[in-house]
């Protein structure tokens, strides 16, 4: 077993105890009623079962490759400085 299938195992296992305890459990319920199913905040920030269990690790190498361009980076420095340093 590769590391991919490891650290989805972990997912998976993960939100099967976010479902044993109550009040996550609440929380998965409750988001979709209160915010309705097309909401982004009715979605789970951990997902769902299905939808890691179908994730492949070439869903996630292009995924990184499409979002993490380096012309997309901002960097930020705070402290003691002026703009001309």
């Amino acid at each position: 077993m590769n590391l991919f299938h490891n650290v989805r195992a972990q997912w998976l296992a993960s939100i099967k105890q976010e479902k044993a305890r109550p009040q996550t459990l609440a929380r998965r319920v409750g988001r979709p009623v209160l915010y309705g199913d097309g909401h982004s905040y009715a979605n789970q920030a951990s997902g769902t079962e299905a939808a890691i269990a179908a994730l492949s690790r070439d869903d996630i190498t292009a995924s990184v490759k499409a979002k993490l361009q380096p012309q997309a980076a901002t960097l930020i420095v705070v402290g003691d400085t002026t703009l001309a340093e």
